[in-house]
């Protein structure tokens, strides 16, 4: 049986995920491909159901997913030990976005090596992991790369489970786009939340031109994500 935290357990870890503010109003439910593409990274016991909400990843494809490095290379607090929390898998969300499903477990196949980690200061460039399932039924469902340089202006949208409670999109404008960089500026009432760290920013298609890396504590305004094709360059997926 699926079972989210309890108490303490139900405050999303500190530690390499993106901490912004309290849970906003939620929007209209997410369209079917979002729902099946987007999941809910989790520590979780196998035994008892329990888990862990940790961040956000989407599926590229065949049981291949893409999120942020600092996602999945977290670490539980002291609190936790003895719990089994031990057991990386992905949740999916019901029709109304709440979490409800395993998906299955998975393994970490390539955290870009250029990567230098996190610190409470600011997030490091090159923030990318590439994870494959390891049970489970596959989605038939994915997200693919954008075919094009998105523009200074631009909506994207950011899909992801803030506090690791319900699928919930940000919504924002591009204001600057670097080799290595997206950077966005949050729409009023509809920021980026702890647990949307991975996420994948979407444009117009709902196609991907970055994953989330994050901001800073505190509301912020600007967020950063890593351009989807430095990604692809720092973890290819295997052919």
């Amino acid at each position: 049986m699926l079972r989210p935290p309890s108490g303490l357990a139900a405050i999303l870890l500190t530690a390499g995920i993106l901490l912004l503010s309290a849970v906003p109003r939620l929007g209209a439910a997410p369209p079917p491909s979002i729902r099946a593409a987007v999941l809910l990274v989790v520590l979780r016991n196998p035994g008892t159901g329990e888990y862990q909400p940790i961040g956000t990843a989407f599926h590229i494809g065949g049981g291949w997913y893409r999120s942020a490095a600092h996602v999945v290379t977290a670490r539980l607090p002291r609190r936790f030990a003895g719990k089994g929390l031990e057991q990386w898998s992905l949740i999916d969300a019901d029709e109304f976005g709440n979490p409800w499903r395993v998906v299955g477990p998975f393994e970490t196949v390539c955290v870009d090596a250029r990567w230098k980690g996190r610190d409470d200061g600011g997030v490091f460039p090159h923030d990318s992991a590439l994870i494959r399932q390891m049970g489970g039924i596959i989605p038939a469902t994915a997200l693919l790369s954008a075919d094009r340089r998105p523009t200074a202006g631009e909506t994207v949208s950011v899909w992801g489970f803030p506090e690791g409670r319900v699928l919930f999109e940000s919504r924002s404008a591009i204001l600057e786009l670097s080799s290595q960089w997206v950077v966005i500026q949050n729409e009023s009432g509809r920021p980026t939340i702890a647990g949307h760290s991975g996420s994948p920013v979407l444009d117009r298609r709902e196609a991907v031109v970055g994953i989330l890396a994050g901001g800073g504590p505190g509301i912020v305004a600007r967020q950063r994500a890593v351009t989807i094709w430095d990604a692809e360059m720092g973890c290819p997926r295997p052919n």
